[in-house]
């Protein structure tokens, strides 16, 4: 039973991980196009390049070999944030299958975890509690004479009784709950971070360089770790330990990322392209790529609009 039961969660696992992949690469795709293309975006990032170089020059570097190299021009930045991205590194082809793989691995970890965290910490420590039946009749019914039970069984028999009204659960422990919920988010996130970066490290990225994988592996799962709090995860892992049941949980939440993947991406494109347009953001953009032009053509001088404040603040003091 529990092979089974891994079988269909990392088979519904993976595909919702899939399926988030290709959703959020579709709705990311071109998404920006506008707002590398406005006319303020531009001249702040080209502020920003003039600025870039003549500090580059300031430290004796070889920008011309740099700018004939490896660099990206503000130019093709939005290429290579766009669906120029794609043909460096065709998504369809390479990126979907890598992450996919990757993640697939990390689904039998997932799955064993939350099956350890329910057995350490029930949910119900107390099972159930019975309504009207004598507990020996029910165990007649329960366990044949030539069979002995197994879980699977139990869990059967506690759902039938359940249905039938004949018995009811017991209440939730928060205290265990609120300890696995931490645990999931700590230890458990690492540990699925460590499978995946290691593996995607030592493999695809520096293929059996191990010194460079370790360095990389701990700077990615530090920030894999901490940017998870600021998602849907906390969200879906404590609902996944209050109502869903330990071997369904990794799928459940798949497809809480995934919804939260689509809804944020496309929010995020219907809002941005919106908030460049508007006047405040335009009027902010620029100040800033006038502010930026000024430290490039004066270096090592304030703005004028610093100096102005500074200014009235050393009047106002004196006053």
């Amino acid at each position: 039973m529990p092979l089974s039961k891994l079988q269909a969660a990392w088979l519904q696992t993976s595909v919702l991980i899939a399926l988030n992949l290709v959703a959020v690469h579709e709705m990311e795709r071109d998404a920006f196009t506008s707002v590398w293309e406005d006319g303020a975006v531009k001249n702040l990032t080209d502020a920003y390049s003039q600025l870039s170089s003549s500090r580059d020059t300031a430290l004796g570097l070889n920008t011309t070999a740099i700018s004939s190299g490896n660099s990206t021009s503000p130019g093709q930045l939005s290429t290579s944030t766009g669906a120029g991205a794609e043909s460096s590194e065709p998504f369809y082809l390479h990126s979907l299958p890598r992450q996919a793989l990757l993640y697939a691995l990390t689904v039998p970890f997932s799955f064993y975890w939350h099956l350890l965290l329910e057995r350490m910490l029930p949910t119900r420590p107390r099972g159930v509690e019975l309504h009207y039946e004598k507990p020996h009749v029910l165990r007649e019914k329960a366990v044949s004479p030539l069979q002995e039970p197994g879980e699977g069984q139990e869990e059967e028999v506690v759902k039938r009784w359940i249905a039938q009204g004949k018995v009811r659960r017991s209440s939730v422990s928060w205290w265990n709950t609120f300890v696995k919920w931490v645990l999931d988010l700590s230890v458990g996130k690492i540990i699925c971070e460590v499978v995946y970066h290691l593996v995607d490290n030592m493999v695809f990225k520096h293929r059996g360089n191990f010194g460079k994988a370790v360095v990389e592996l701990k700077v990615s799962v530090i920030w894999c770790t901490l940017t998870s709090f600021v998602s849907i995860r906390p969200l879906a892992s404590l609902i996944g330990f209050i109502v869903i049941p330990a071997h369904q949980r990794p799928a459940f939440q798949a497809g809480m990322d995934l919804v939260a993947s689509v809804f944020f991406s496309a929010f995020f494109r219907l809002v941005i392209p919106w908030a460049v347009k508007t006047d405040f953001v335009q009027r902010v953009l620029k100040e800033q790529a006038e502010t930026t032009r000024y430290m490039n053509e004066n270096p090592g001088s304030m703005p004028p609009d610093f100096r102005l404040s500074s200014d009235r603040g050393r009047l106002i003091d004196e006053l």
